[in-house]
């Protein structure tokens, strides 16, 4: 079984020396690479820059922007050959559209920018990248999504959870919460499968890549 797995996080330029990213260490996503592959899996994980690695020889590729991870996963899904992917990577929600200067002049996004004035930084969204997948794939694959939420209910979580099964049309959604993530080291998380299947609860991301691995095999 040929795996794409895409883990940490984006980076989006403001400037040549400053950028807009997020907290996501691609811990999660290189931890799944690993087991995946004892398991005889063919790994190729897309990292985003300063992501935590695998310690299993496999297949890997950096990624920096929102841009280069949506022309990574348009090439290597082009090829037909994947059989899934694993889109646990922290996407970006926001580009920087322009920089404003507090005297009312947008800057250029090149050089870098003054730190002796304030700044307005214009931002629009990103299209979501996992909504993508399954148009960008040659060939029919099955698709795992992550959700992060922060203190979030078991009923906020689950809307989350299924809204994106539903409009990604992954196979199964992992629900992350960041609150009770901090609360407990043992990295709980539910994996949500449908409407009319209650989530299971795993402790771990080896826990994480056997219900995974399940759903792909």
């Amino acid at each position: 079984m040929k795996i794409l797995i895409t883990g940490g996080a984006t980076r989006e330029p403001v400037d040549e020396v400053r950028f807009l990213t997020n907290m996501s260490t691609g811990t999660t996503a290189a931890c799944l690479a690993d087991h995946l592959n004892r398991q005889g899996a063919d790994i190729t994980l897309l990292h985003g820059a300063g992501a935590t690695l695998p310690k299993t020889p496999l297949k890997a590729e950096g990624f920096a922007t929102y841009d280069d991870l949506a022309a990574a996963l348009k090439k290597h899904l082009g090829t037909g050959d994947y059989n899934a992917v694993i889109h646990a990577a922290a996407v970006g929600d926001y580009q920087v559209k322009k920089i404003i200067s507090e005297k009312g002049d947008t800057l250029p996004d090149s050089g870098k920018i003054s730190s002796q004035e304030s700044l307005c930084l214009h931002l629009e969204p990103t299209p979501k990248l996992v909504e993508q997948i399954h148009t960008w794939a040659k060939s029919p694959l099955k698709l795992i999504a992550f959700k992060l939420t922060v203190d979030a209910t078991e009923e906020g979580r689950a809307e989350k959870a299924l809204n994106l099964l539903k409009h990604s049309q992954a196979n199964a959604v992992v629900s992350n919460d960041l609150t009770e993530m901090k609360a407990k080291k043992s990295h709980p998380f539910r994996f949500f499968t449908g409407d009319k299947t209650p989530p299971s609860h795993g402790q771990g991301v080896e826990d994480m890549a056997d219900k995974i691995w399940e759903i792909l095999k």
